[in-house]
């Protein structure tokens, strides 16, 4: 499916991000951790602490197709919650800083996935 700007190919990607951070941060000796998981949340979009407006309507977007997607609506926040287990980091933050994940060496339209 080719995309028809900018903004829908980054939907896209963030979406790709959001399922492949969801399945790789289950531990199984803990219990499994989802994005949605029989439509509650589990998951939660952290944004920095002064967003820009692009960043606000990534995530807003993000939030909207898993709601589409799920029927579950991903909170968007700067603090992040201690008991929600899976965080989707949408542009630099403390918490991106705290883990040591930078945006070096990436070009226009890529991101991390970890």
């Amino acid at each position: 499916m080719r995309a028809k700007n900018g903004l829908s190919y980054f939907i896209c990607a963030a979406l790709f991000a959001a399922a492949a951070c969801g399945c790789m941060s289950a531990r199984p000796a803990f219990g499994e951790e989802f994005i949605v998981k029989d439509g509650r949340p589990g998951a939660e979009i952290i944004i920095s602490g002064k967003p820009e407006r692009m960043a606000k309507l990534a995530a807003k977007e993000l939030q909207a197709y898993v709601e589409i997607i799920s029927g579950a609506r991903l909170a968007i926040t700067n603090e992040a919650g201690k008991d929600i287990p899976v965080k989707i980091y949408v542009v630099k933050s403390k918490y991106t800083d705290q883990l040591k994940i930078t945006d070096e060496g990436l070009k226009h339209g890529e991101l991390i996935v970890k």
